[in-house]
């Protein structure tokens, strides 16, 4: 039996299903980004923030955009980006205020 990929038979990605109907593997990948930050891979960490928080912003999951977003800006403080990093945490703070997150809402204000 050839040896699949992480598509069903359907060619959806699996672990997570999304509003949309279709899968992503959010905590996967979330857990990968974990190791990658870790590691300093933060080229390849950046690729797949930016894919996963496209991911979530077509299946308009909430919190899945609100959490990459703010790994997005913790990768960015990592990079000395400080600037770019403020802005972004600004805007997290404001959505997780709105949505009521206060664990997350935590996360963001301490990379401030």
């Amino acid at each position: 039996m050839a040896a699949r990929d992480r598509r069903g038979i359907f060619g959806r990605l699996l672990w997570s299903s999304l509003k949309d109907g279709g899968f992503y593997p959010f905590e996967l990948r979330a857990a990968k980004g974990e190791l990658l930050l870790l590691s300093g891979r933060w080229d390849e960490l950046d690729e797949i923030y930016r894919r996963d928080l496209e991911a979530a912003q077509r299946s308009q999951t909430g919190y899945y955009i609100r959490y990459y977003m703010m790994k997005k800006a913790e990768l960015l403080v990592r990079r000395q980006m400080y600037p770019e990093a403020r802005d972004l945490l600004k805007k997290v703070d404001e959505m997780t205020e709105e949505a009521g997150e206060q664990d997350l809402r935590e996360r963001a204000r301490d990379l401030m």
